[in-house]
C-alpha cells in the first residue's frame, strides 16, 4: 500500500509538471505559424497514452504486467528528448548565441537564417523590458494587462474542468450502465479513449488554420448542448419515465460527442494559451499557478462526481451546464485570437 501511494504521488507531481513545462518549451521552440500544434500536441500525446492504458489494462493480465507496460513509454521519451535541444530563446536570454544558433539550425534546418529569429527574440526580450519603467516598478497599465492574462488564464482552466469532462471521462463505464449498455468496462474506455484521440486529432490539424478563439466557441456550444440533453436525459430517469433502448442507447451518443468536444477546444487550449498571453519574464509563474488550479478542481472533481451522479444526477449535470454556458460566455467576450501573432500584438489586443 506505502509503495502503491508512494507511486501515485510521484507520478502526480510528474504529470503536474509536465502540463507546465512542455507548453513553455513548446512555445518557445515553434514558430508562431505552428505554435498552435506544437500546443495541442501536449493533450494529443495525453489522449494516446490514456487510449494506451485502456488497451493496456484490457490485454494484460495483473497489476505488474501493465505497471511495466506504462513505464515503457517514459524509458523511451527520456532516451529521445535527450538528443534535443535547449529552448534557443533560454539561450538567447542567458547570453549563449552560439547554442542558441545551433539549436534554431537543428529545430528548424541546417539553412535556417538565425538573424531574423534572434531579431524576434530581441523584439520580445525589450518588450518584455518595457513592463517596467526605470525604477523597476511597473505602471498601472502593465498591471492591468497581466491581472486580466491571469484572469483568462484561470478562468478557461476553470471552464475546462468545471464542464465535467474529466468526470464523465473517469466514470464513462459507471455512466454506460446507466444508459442500459451492456459493453463491458474495458470495452467502454476504450471507445471513450478512441473518441478523444481522434478529436484531438482534429484539433491539431484545424488549431492554427481556424484559430484558437473559434476552437473554444464551437466546443464550449457543443458541450453545453450535451449537457443540456443530459440533464434533460436524467430527468426523464428520475421521474421513472419508461423509455425504449433506442433512447437508452442515445445516452452513448451525447457522451461521446460531449468527449469528442472537449477534446475538441476546451481540452488542449487552456493547456498553451497562457504561455502566448504572457510576457516572457511572467510565463513561467502564471503556467505554474493555472496548472495548479487546474489540478485541483480536477481533485475535487474526481472525488465528487461519483457520489453527485449516483445521488442527483440532474442538480450535477444543471451545475455543470450552467459553468459551460457561462465558459462560452467567458470566451466570447474575454479570450483575444492569438493565432499567428507575435506577443507584441497580443499585448496590444489585450489593452484596447
Amino acid at each position: 500500500m506505502f509503495l502503491e501511494c508512494l507511486g501515485r504521488f510521484v507520478c502526480g507531481i510528474a504529470v503536474g509538471a509536465t502540463t507546465v513545462a512542455v507548453p513553455l518549451y513548446a512555445r518557445e521552440v515553434s514558430s508562431d505559424v505552428l505554435r498552435g500544434r506544437t500546443g495541442v500536441f501536449l493533450d494529443f500525446m495525453l489522449c494516446a497514452g490514456i487510449l494506451y492504458a485502456y488497451v493496456a489494462r484490457a490485454v494484460l493480465q495483473g497489476v505488474r504486467q501493465f505497471c511495466l507496460a506504462c513505464s515503457l513509454v517514459p524509458t523511451v521519451f527520456v532516451l529521445l528528448f535527450s538528443c534535443m535541444p535547449e529552448s534557443p530563446v533560454y539561450l538567447y536570454n542567458a547570453g549563449r548565441y552560439e547554442r542558441a544558433a545551433s539549436a534554431l539550425r537543428w529545430l528548424r534546418g541546417r539553412r535556417f537564417n538565425v538573424k531574423n529569429e534572434f531579431d524576434k527574440i530581441e523584439k520580445s526580450k525589450c518588450h518584455d523590458d518595457e513592463l517596467f519603467d526605470r525604477s523597476g516598478m511597473m505602471s498601472a497599465e502593465n498591471k492591468k494587462f497581466l491581472a486580466k492574462v491571469t484572469m483568462i488564464s484561470f478562468g478557461l482552466v476553470f471552464v475546462q474542468r468545471m464542464s465535467g469532462a474529466g468526470g464523465v471521462i473517469q466514470y464513462s463505464p459507471t455512466l454506460f450502465k446507466m444508459s442500459g449498455s451492456t459493453i463491458e468496462p474495458n470495452t467502454a474506455c476504450i471507445i471513450v479513449g478512441t473518441f478523444q484521440l481522434v478529436a484531438s486529432g482534429v484539433s491539431f490539424m484545424f488549431v492554427d488554420k481556424v484559430g484558437r478563439r473559434t476552437l473554444l466557441l464551437i466546443s464550449s456550444a457543443v458541450i453545453t448542448t450535451c449537457l443540456v440533453l443530459l440533464v434533460f436525459y436524467f430527468s426523464l430517469i428520475e421521474n421513472e419515465t419508461q423509455m425504449d433502448s433506442p433512447w437508452r442507447i442515445s445516452l452513448l451518443f451525447i457522451l461521446c460527442v460531449f468527449i469528442s468536444a472537449f477534446r475538441l477546444g476546451l481540452g488542449p487550449i487552456p493547456w498553451f494559451i497562457s504561455t502566448e498571453l504572457s510576457p516572457a519574464l511572467y510565463g513561467g509563474r502564471i503556467q505554474s499557478l493555472a496548472a495548479s488550479f487546474s489540478w485541483t478542481l480536477s481533485f475535487i472533481i474526481m472525488k465528487s462526481f461519483k457520489i453527485l451522479v449516483e445521488a442527483n444526477p440532474v442538480f450535477l449535470w444543471c451545475l455543470f451546464t450552467t459553468f459551460s454556458a457561462a465558459g462560452f460566455l467567458f470566451v466570447l467576450f474575454y479570450v483575444p485570437e492569438t493565432n499567428n501573432k507575435s506577443r507584441e500584438q497580443i499585448h496590444l489586443d489585450l489593452i484596447d
